[in-house]
């Protein structure tokens, strides 16, 4: 069969005239079916945003504690070199 020289449009008029005159009626009826089965390894995320969560909670902390002893070291050492002088 030839699609190029098919005509669609007339086909399907002609079946739609043929159903309307036979007194047919169409019901449409969308169905999503899961093929396949979802499978997500809930223990492995949660263990994974477990380890997040610590690493996270550990950079956090060294990152506050340098921050004060960068901020302590200069104060003092400012007043330090101003004593000395």
């Amino acid at each position: 069969m030839n699609f190029t020289k098919n005509d669609y449009v007339a086909s399907s008029r002609r079946a739609r005239k043929f159903l309307q005159q036979n007194d047919f009626y169409i019901y449409e009826e969308d169905e999503m079916i899961l093929t396949q089965p979802l499978d997500i390894p809930w223990q492995q995320i949660m263990e994974m945003l477990k380890w997040f969560f610590i690493v996270g909670i550990i950079a956090g902390t060294v990152t506050v504690v340098l921050v004060v002893v960068f901020v302590y070291v200069r104060k003092t050492g400012k007043r330090g070199l101003k004593e000395v002088s």
